[in-house]
């Protein structure tokens, strides 16, 4: 159990690491919160889980994020080391947030509303993966 555990940990770093995404818009209708919370707050249009052909994709609740891979689910929150941290840009369209790691490294995460029922996750490849409601 512990293996798996660990197992775990490691692949939600490399998935982290692959998923990461920088827009530059300047849209007046957003939002930042700036101050270094160890909880996500997402917005009430992506709270649901969002899963793609494979059934891989995304959870969110009021407070966190999961990656959902391979029938696992892991919380990003619980990732956090101490001293690290999430800063978040919220628009009536767009959801991202960085994790500030302790490594002076960062990692953005970057969601588009397409739908009601569909977002698009945007990764460090530039690539655009839609995941639909469930």
């Amino acid at each position: 159990m512990k293996k798996i555990k660990i197992l775990s940990l490691i692949f939600l770093f490399g998935v982290l690491s692959l998923s990461s995404c920088k827009k530059e818009d300047n849209n007046s209708s957003s939002s930042s919160n700036n101050s270094n919370s160890t909880t996500l707050n997402p917005p009430a249009w992506i709270q649901a889980t969002w899963k793609d052909d494979q059934s891989n994709g995304y959870r969110f609740t009021s407070n966190d994020m999961y990656t959902l891979l391979m029938g696992s689910e892991l919380s990003v929150s619980e990732s956090l080391k101490d001293g690290e941290y999430f800063t978040e840009t919220i628009e009536d369209n767009m959801y991202e947030f960085i994790i500030h790691r302790n490594t002076n490294s960062t990692e953005p995460w970057h969601f588009n509303k397409l739908s009601d029922n569909q977002i698009e996750h945007v990764d460090n490849m530039n690539e655009h993966r839609t995941y639909t409601k469930q």
